[in-house]
């Protein structure tokens, strides 16, 4: 474009310089004058062909600038897309994460705390109540509690704390019908009758645990442990117990879970605690009970009828 252009000025000075020779012709030569308005003429064609190349330069400058803007704006905006997702993938793989261990350490502790809880309830997760053990004889059974007062004693789910801290006694159930509580001392499990006493191991040695009495779902319970406990109660083995005219039981042995007896002849049977032996005296029916066992001893009940 700029070549075509130049000869064009370079056509018209031509012209012109045409022009000024048919005119001197006419009117008489002017050498300077003419080679003065020849190079006016072409100065003035060159500096406005000139202006106008440098605007075209400079705005294919500046489209160009803005292109190469534009392209730095678009890596730039991949770039930073980019690295949003992955950001949000480590924050979303790290939540998670996180998600996880905390499912791992609630479920790790509820667990704990279940199993801890099923320790010392056992007896209250039975779905049936336990078979009571068979009676002999009416256990004895206090006197109607005033209208308006409180129990006496604690109710299932609560612990008695005996003998300066050396007998701990966790009620699990208690059966008013029954007459009989189930109770868990020392981390042993129990089943007593109202005046039944039971004895095991503890911290000061031998303890003692007896239930008294019942009072509307609640236990009273008393027990001792080591120089605390009384002289053993109860016939020892090898004894002989005359329980009633014509009802002698002998002593065979003597475990922490029954006895080992004969009644009116030589043979023995086993009649665990709480338990009881059918027997025939002359032309009555009797049962003999063993009603507790206390360091090697057992004490006997009866009942006939």
């Amino acid at each position: 474009m700029r070549k075509e252009y130049l000869i064009a000025i370079a056509g018209g000075a031509l012209l012109f310089l045409l022009g000024l020779v048919i005119g001197i012709s006419a009117g008489g030569p002017d050498t300077d004058a003419i080679e003065k308005a020849v190079a006016d003429r072409i100065d003035a064609a060159t500096a406005a062909q000139a202006d106008r190349i440098g605007k075209i330069e400079e705005s294919v400058a500046a489209l160009g600038s803005r292109l190469d803007g534009l392209g730095g704006n678009v890596d730039e905006g991949t770039k930073a897309v980019g690295d949003v997702g992955a950001k949000l993938g480590d924050t979303l793989a790290g939540l998670g994460q996180s998600l996880a261990e905390a499912i791992e350490t609630s479920k790790s502790a509820s667990l704990a705390a279940l199993e801890s809880g099923l320790a010392g309830l056992r007896g209250q997760i039975d779905a049936a109540p336990p078979a009571a053990p068979a009676k002999e004889a009416p256990a004895p059974t206090a006197a109607a509690p005033e209208p308006g007062t409180a129990p006496s004693g604690i109710s299932a789910g609560q612990t008695a704390v005996l003998s300066d801290g050396a007998l701990s006694v966790f009620v699990t159930r208690v059966d008013d019908a029954a007459g009989s509580a189930r109770l868990m001392a020392n981390g042993t499990d129990l089943t007593l009758s109202v005046g039944q006493s039971q004895t095991l191991g503890g911290r000061a040695g031998e303890c003692k645990v007896t239930l008294d009495a019942l009072d509307r779902g609640h236990a009273s319970v008393s027990g001792a442990c080591g120089d605390a406990l009384p002289a053993p109660a109860g016939a020892a083995p090898g004894s002989i117990v005359d329980l009633a005219e014509g009802l002698r039981v002998f002593v065979s042995g003597v475990t922490d879970a029954g006895a080992r007896i004969a009644v009116n002849g030589v043979e023995t049977r086993t009649v665990p605690l709480g338990e009881s032996m059918d027997v025939k005296v002359g032309d009555q029916a009797c049962r003999v009970s063993v009603e507790s066992i206390d360091r090697g001893r057992v004490a006997l009940g009866y009942v006939c009828g």
